[in-house]
């Protein structure tokens, strides 16, 4: 897999990096050597059990499955590789900051390319909500790179029932640090707020692919919490 998110990492990296200034050439130079690791690291902390490199592979797949869709598979692959690239389960500014360190990246690296800069930056910045007007009106479908992107970062809630369980626990390790209780309540909050939203999944592709069974993932394990909940 590392192998694999590496390759991808290197040929975005050669095939964007232009010139940049002596200022920059040092940083440039830094980030040509150890960006990868770098943010391998960020996605190999212990804190983590599901926003790992693990997720990042998965949403390549869907790329790789839905490129010929994509205005810009770039913008799409730097955003898919930075997005959780800062997950701190207490903090509340995640996108802010995964985006505030793909703008230095891209302040060494990507100079010459600011529109595809600025779109990955809000790419990024869209995963703090998830919702697009394709998400709001029935009948309405996206196709633009975000709608594709956000699909692809919500996949996981259409998966098998053990997949999603085994995704469900995942998430509970990363907020262990919260009483079992509040938890349950919280999460639940949270999925229901899924369950309001008109479209889960924006693209026509990817909703009929997981829509429905990304709400009935969604109903049983909220229905699982209400029991912890309640006893």
């Amino acid at each position: 897999m590392e192998t694999k998110l590496e390759r991808i990492w290197s040929v975005l990296l050669s095939g964007n990096q232009g010139a940049v200034s002596d200022s920059a050439a040092t940083m440039a130079t830094q980030w040509w050597h150890t960006g990868w690791q770098r943010v391998k690291d960020h996605y190999s902390e212990e804190v983590r059990h599901y926003h790992t490199l693990n997720h990042i592979e998965t949403m390549f797949d869907l790329l790789e499955e839905y490129r010929d869709r994509l205005k810009s598979q770039d913008a799409v692959s730097w955003a898919i590789f930075f997005h959780d690239v800062i997950y701190n389960p207490q903090a509340k500014d995640n996108e802010e900051q995964s985006a505030e360190l793909f703008k230095q990246f891209a302040w060494s690296c990507l100079r010459d390319k600011p529109n595809m800069t600025q779109m990955t930056y809000d790419l990024i910045m869209a995963t703090k909500h998830h919702v697009t007007d394709a998400h709001k009106i029935p009948d309405s479908f996206g196709k633009e790179d975000v709608h594709y992107f956000l699909d692809f970062d919500m996949q996981v809630l259409g998966w098998p029932d053990a997949d999603y369980d085994r995704y469900a626990e995942q998430i509970r390790q990363e907020y262990i640090h919260i009483p079992h209780q509040q938890y349950c309540i919280g999460r639940s909050k949270v999925l229901s707020t899924f369950l309001q939203t008109t479209n889960i999944f924006a693209t026509k592709d990817l909703r009929d692919k997981y829509e429905v069974q990304a709400r009935s993932n969604i109903k049983r394990e909220i229905e699982r919490l209400q029991r912890q909940i309640e006893s």
